[in-house]
């Protein structure tokens, strides 16, 4: 069982592959969605501007600006030169405008990587398909990312996206757009930054803590080494065992692990507030909190700061190790909030042991 939370608990991509030698130029238009209210309008923008930022000089980029009609902002150009005016929101959105002015655009471009962006909050979806069609017709990829999407709306997402040959990405924040950009769209694994919340309450002390240790430390073993990791051990007060780090540093994140010892009292509403003030500084478009505890804890205010994460993008999986039935009733609410997995560990056994075929991804 422990083999299978293991894995589960972040469901994560395997490495990509390295690129080739030889650089190739890409020509990326993104599409943005004017119906987004002014404050989220303006995140996006940032989140292109940086990203843009970040492109090699012989990358191509361009921005459509679709409400009933479509405007173009920014005109391909060299990534170098590009500098987006400002966007201005609007009533109603016709993506399949925005699309056509892409498509017309990137049909100009000499460049063999060719790719669209969409970013929308998925309102705005109608009389896609055709043009999607097209598009790839040509070898232009198109992917979406939804902006601070509510989750009924991700399913149509992916359905766009996977009709323009790309992929559905989420984001929450400015610099998950910057990412995404960064990578030219093209990444086969999103960047993840993950924290490890590891209870060290006196009521985990023992074996408790040691399969929590255990836990976390044969997870971090499982992640592309580009990954980034922390690790958070708290009681009364949360304390970071190990900064952000890439997941690659697995021996060193492994000892320091290893150094944790129990201690008095519980504060979870602090464990997450830490958790959220590092990856406040994550550059990664995915971002997860994995909390193993005992729910031996207050639960006063644990589900606010648990939706304030949520509302910033992040997710959160829990382990419940040992736990009793109102501890085990608190983490599956916290995980529920957090849009994230939980599992329930009882058996708090050796897993070295562990079959090889228990190590994959439940869905």
């Amino acid at each position: 069982m422990r083999g299978v939370v293991v894995l589960a608990l972040l469901a994560l991509s395997a490495t990509a592959s390295a690129g080739p030698d030889k650089y190739e130029p890409c020509a990326l238009v993104v599409v943005v969605d004017r119906t987004l209210d002014a404050e989220r309008l303006a995140g996006v923008q940032e989140g292109i501007e940086s990203g843009f930022r970040s492109l090699d000089r012989r990358d191509q980029v361009a921005v459509v600006a679709f409400a009933g009609t479509a405007q173009v902002p920014l005109r391909l150009q060299s990534a170098a030169r590009a500098h987006l005016t400002a966007l201005r929101t609007a009533d109603a959105g016709d993506l399949a405008q925005g699309l056509a002015a892409a498509y017309r655009m990137l049909l100009k471009s000499k460049a063999q990587n060719r790719r669209v962006l969409v970013i929308t909050d998925g309102n705005s979806l109608l009389g896609v398909q055709p043009i999607a069609a097209k598009m790839r017709a040509v070898d232009i990829t198109m992917s979406v990312v939804g902006y601070q999407t509510p989750t009924s709306s991700r399913a149509r997402l992916g359905a766009i996206a996977s009709a323009g040959g790309g992929r559905r990405y989420s984001a929450a924040r400015p610099r998950q757009v910057s990412s995404i950009i960064e990578s030219r769209v093209e990444s086969t694994h999103e960047p993840t930054a993950s924290v490890f919340l590891i209870d060290r309450s006196v009521s985990m002390q023992g074996a408790k803590l040691e399969t929590a240790k255990e836990l976390a430390r044969a997870s971090i073993e499982l992640l592309p080494g580009d990954d980034t990791v922390a690790v958070v051990a708290f009681d009364k007060a949360p304390e970071t065992i190990v900064r952000s780090s890439y997941a690659s540093n697995r021996m060193r994140i492994s000892t320091e692990i290893s150094r944790i010892a129990s201690a008095d009292g519980t504060d979870l509403v602090k464990a997450l507030g830490q958790a959220r003030r590092i990856l406040d500084d994550a550059k990664a478009t995915v971002e997860h909190v994995v909390l193993l505890s005992d729910g031996a804890a207050p639960s006063d205010g644990v589900a606010e700061r648990a939706a304030e994460l949520h509302g910033a993008g992040i997710t959160i999986s829990v382990v419940a190790i040992g736990a009793d039935e109102p501890g085990r009733k608190m983490l599956a609410k916290l995980a529920e909030i957090g849009e994230g997995k939980f599992y329930v560990l009882d058996d708090l056994g050796s897993a070295s042991s562990l079959p090889r075929m228990l190590f994959a991804p439940i869905e």
